[in-house]
């Protein structure tokens, strides 16, 4: 995934992917790790490449249920998950 890549704005939620609305944006992916370890948080954030290539975003750290706060490229996040919506906003 290239550096500097702009993710903040709102995305068309269907299960675990969010589907850019503007079409300079990634599709990103909720995923959920299979094994948990005390360093890491259960949930990150992945970048779909192409059909089978994925790169890693960054780790998703609850604060409240729907809401997870992220860092990428040096910038602080919040994604709010709603039924048919993620919205990734700067803080």
């Amino acid at each position: 995934m290239p550096t500097n890549l702009e993710i903040s704005g709102t995305y068309t939620r269907q299960g675990a992917n969010f589907f850019p609305q503007a079409t300079n944006k990634p599709i990103l992916v909720f995923a959920t790790r299979k094994k948990t370890t005390p360093n890491k948080t259960p949930h990150y954030l992945l970048c779909k490449v192409d059909a089978k290539l994925f790169t890693y975003v960054s780790s998703l750290y609850e604060i409240n249920p729907n809401e997870y706060s992220l860092d990428y490229d040096k910038e602080k996040y919040l994604l709010t998950l709603k039924p048919t919506e993620a919205i990734i906003e700067k803080k």
